[in-house]
């Protein structure tokens, strides 16, 4: 099984800056925290809608990385991954 954490940076919050969340995917179960805690194995910035899109299968990492939508800092293998990680694609 998975044991990685995650943290993603939403950006274009109204106002500027980002919202940080931190994803710990262990034991088969992805928990969400406004208060990072770990250290990450995979950092993302990305556009709410886009992460959305990532997490639905609307759209891959690697699309929205050439177009300048999403960052990723770290595991790169595992940003590839997300969309079959979530698959909420049903």
């Amino acid at each position: 099984g998975l044991d990685e954490v995650i943290h993603v940076k939403l950006w274009d919050r109204p106002g500027g800056g980002y919202d940080h969340r931190e994803l710990v995917i262990r034991d088969g179960a992805c928990t969400a925290s406004a208060e990072p805690s770990e250290e990450p194995d995979l950092t993302l910035k990305v556009r709410p809608e886009d992460l959305r899109k990532i997490v639905t299968g609307e759209a891959g990492t690697k699309r929205l990385a050439f177009r300048g939508r999403l960052r990723a800092i770290g595991d790169i293998r595992l940003g590839m991954r997300l969309t079959d990680i979530f698959d909420l694609s049903s």
